[in-house]
């Protein structure tokens, strides 16, 4: 994982919402989520990917998830959302 400063910006957003979950003490909480296009570290083709992240709270600003692929890195950014969040509200229907 790479972290840009907190000053950086996404370029690309392919998804920005509130995740709504419930916190470990029953108490729903909502945060603001945007995630950018993952894409190359550099023109190798065979580096790997990074996806950025921006959470609402987070003091590192930008988080950037690398992956052997635009898909991995996006599962890795994912996975680091919902472990900062917990069990989402809709999963609980």
């Amino acid at each position: 994982m790479s972290v840009f400063p907190p000053s950086a910006e996404i370029e690309d957003v392919v998804a920005d919402g509130d995740i709504r979950f419930r916190s470990s003490t029953g108490v729903s909480r909502r945060l603001r989520v945007k995630v950018g296009r993952p894409r190359h570290l550099s023109d190798v083709a065979e580096d790997d990917w990074l996806c950025p992240v921006w959470m609402e709270g987070v003091p590192e600003g930008v988080k950037c998830f690398a992956g052997n692929g635009p898909v991995d890195s996006l599962m890795n950014a994912v996975e680091w959302v919902r472990s900062r969040c917990g069990e989402p509200d809709s999963a609980r229907r």
